[in-house]
């Protein structure tokens, strides 16, 4: 019953990373064509990528070492590498979310720290950028092979 609920929180998420994911990239490069200013709201909404993304890292990480059925026997990493639905929960992935994670916190350091708005837009607008292509090739989207359905709700 657990795996039950935290995979369908984790589907749910999903669609909050890929959502807040687009929204700061949306705002980074409205910022620099626009040429504004850096306002609360920019950083509140890097903020709450930052926090999206930390909760799906949990909610992942959960799935992966307590409770999947997938991760819960893992063969030897050849046999890992030559079965595709296996390679890609066990390897891609994680390790794509995880880069999604890391582009997360550092365009939201980066943010904070550098001086002037253009460049913190720039930052936000790469990370961003990054990440959702990163979302684009790891989240197992139902047209692929070892899909996955959009939502686990009944």
């Amino acid at each position: 019953m657990p795996y039950v609920l935290i995979l369908t929180l984790h589907s749910c998420v999903r669609w909050l990373v890929v959502l807040i994911t687009l929204a700061n990239l949306a705002s980074a490069l409205d910022g620099i064509r626009r040429r504004r200013p850096w306002i609360p709201s920019d950083a509140r909404l890097v903020r709450a990528w930052v926090g999206i993304v930390d909760v799906q890292l949990v909610l992942g990480m959960a799935m992966y070492f307590e409770l999947s059925p997938i991760t819960e026997h893992l063969p030897g990493l050849a046999a890992i590498w030559s079965v595709p639905a296996l390679r890609f929960f066990a390897i891609r992935h994680p390790l794509a979310m995880l880069g999604v994670v890391l582009l997360a916190h550092a365009g939201g350091i980066s943010a904070r720290r550098l001086g002037s708005a253009p460049q913190r837009f720039g930052r936000v607008a790469r990370s961003a950028g990054t990440a959702l292509l990163l979302l684009v090739v790891a989240v197992p989207w139902p047209f692929y092979a070892i899909g996955r359905p959009l939502t686990r709700l009944p």
